[in-house]
Formats: C-alpha cells, structure tokens, sequence
C-alpha cells in the first residue's frame, strides 16, 4: 500500500480532500491585496460549482427517467 492509500487521518477519509475543495472555492490562492481578483474569483468559482451540482442532479433524474 502506498503513503497516499493509507488512512493516517483517523478516519478522516474525505478530509484533506474536502480541505482542498473548500480552498479553492474560497479563493485562498488568490491575491487578498485585489479585491476584483479575490471576489471575482470567488464568485466564478461559487458560480462553477452551483452550475455542476445542478448539472449533475439534472443528468442523474434524467438517466433515472424522472426529468
């Protein structure tokens, strides 16, 4: 097994993984000295992640014949 497979968290399986979503949503690697390229990239990002959410629950009810 390698280091990567290993669950070393105490079961904490989904949490660096989380962690990182929640930083990139959050635009923590955006420039906090530029307000448009912080908000911007917030907002692109929030916006991004609402649209595939909906996209998938869409194709989900669709395959199950609901939509």
């Amino acid at each position: 097994m390698t280091r990567r497979n290993r669950n070393r968290g105490g079961g904490r399986v989904l949490g660096p993984t989380a962690e990182r979503i929640r930083d990139h949503v959050a635009a923590s690697d955006a420039d906090r000295n530029d307000w448009a390229e912080y908000w911007g990239t917030r907002i692109g990002r929030t916006l991004g992640l609402i649209i595939t959410v909906v996209l998938i629950a869409w194709l989900f009810l669709y395959l199950l014949g609901a939509g």
